[in-house]
């Protein structure tokens, strides 16, 4: 895919190159990686996706009055709410690993992933195939609120 930019003296074409993936159990940040003519490469921002349920606590999902979350045992956290942070860690990992898969699927170019260290060894045990061997780098890190130099940095580009 091209791209045509325009600055100061003329055209600049740039094609993508790949895309990297950054996710934790709440957000996933997608960048298309272009490379210049002149062989320069950057990243632009393509999509954003937050994910309050991966964000909220519990107790803040599953109340029995507004702002208070009952235990039945003092100071501790209850099974229910340890099977539903279960739950829900995993169906945030299905549907980032099913993400993950989908867009593959979709774009031909190489990708490079960063996710948190809670759920990448997860993820990854869930993508096809066909999707492990597209990534060019899979990092064990939260690089999701790392500015674009930081991210080009850890990723080498």
């Amino acid at each position: 895919m091209l791209f045509r930019q325009t600055q100061k003296g003329g055209t600049i074409m740039s094609k993508i190159i790949g895309y990297v993936l950054l996710a934790d159990l709440g957000k996933i940040k997608v960048f298309t990686i272009q490379q210049t003519e002149q062989k320069t490469v950057s990243l632009q921002a393509y999509q954003s996706i937050e994910s309050i349920e991966g964000h909220g606590k519990l107790s803040e999902i599953y109340s029995d009055k507004s702002g208070d979350y009952n235990n039945s045992t003092a100071g501790g956290s209850s099974s229910y709410e340890t099977k539903s942070d279960l739950e829900r860690t995993n169906r945030v990992v299905d549907g980032l690993a099913e993400f993950i898969n989908q867009f593959a699927e979709q774009n031909k170019e190489k990708l490079y992933l960063s996710l948190s260290s809670p759920i990448h060894a997860q993820v990854e045990k869930k993508l096809k195939t066909s999707t492990t061997e597209k990534i060019k780098a899979f990092l064990t890190k939260d690089l999701t609120k790392q500015n674009v130099d930081t991210v080009m940095q850890a990723f080498a580009l």
